[in-house]
């Protein structure tokens, strides 16, 4: 098992993959790589008992597209409330409701798109949409560097994968 903030997760999960070739984009790389970490934190933590964690990359309309899907859904009341800052449906000393708000003040500082659809016993599918075009409107120190999405996920992949043969008994 691996630990995160204290907490053991006995879930078995798999990942599965489907990456397209996508180009380089313009970024924060810092911090998209934390949004895409939180991101598969949350697929593991949501999984309720086994599945397979799907992650997908693809350019479409002027974005490349990041997505990914596990079996479980989310239920309409708690759907609306995912980017709340404090919001979690996980127990106490889990979670604290940050992730997804990151995650989206992520995708907002890169122009770009979080969005999640997801159905009670079909599944649940978070897709982010980040501009080929991105131009830096932050101030500061930050600098802007190229990052190749599908790479990223494919090392998150890769990572999950060597942890413990192909399978992650947690996250």
């Amino acid at each position: 098992h691996i630990e995160t903030n204290s907490t053991r997760i006995w879930r078995a999960y798999r990942t599965d993959k489907s990456f397209s070739e996508v180009p380089e984009v313009v970024c924060y790389p810092g911090r998209l790589n934390q949004a895409l970490v939180i991101l598969l934190l949350n697929a593991c933590q949501a999984i309720r008992s086994t599945g397979t964690i799907e992650l997908a990359t693809e350019v479409a309309d002027g974005n490349v597209l990041f997505q990914f899907a596990i079996p479980d859904g989310i239920s309409p009341e708690n759907l609306q409330r995912v980017f709340e800052p404090g919001y979690t449906t996980k127990g106490v000393g889990v979670g604290t409701g940050l992730g997804l708000s990151i995650c989206y003040q992520v995708m907002q500082d890169h122009q770009g798109q979080i969005r999640i659809e997801s159905e009670v016993g079909k599944g649940t599918t978070v897709t982010c949409l980040l501009p080929l075009k991105f131009t830096d409107n932050l101030s500061g120190d930050q600098r802007l560097y190229y990052l190749r999405i599908g790479l990223a996920l494919h090392r998150l992949h890769h990572l999950a994968h060597e942890k413990l043969d192909g399978f992650v008994v947690a996250c």
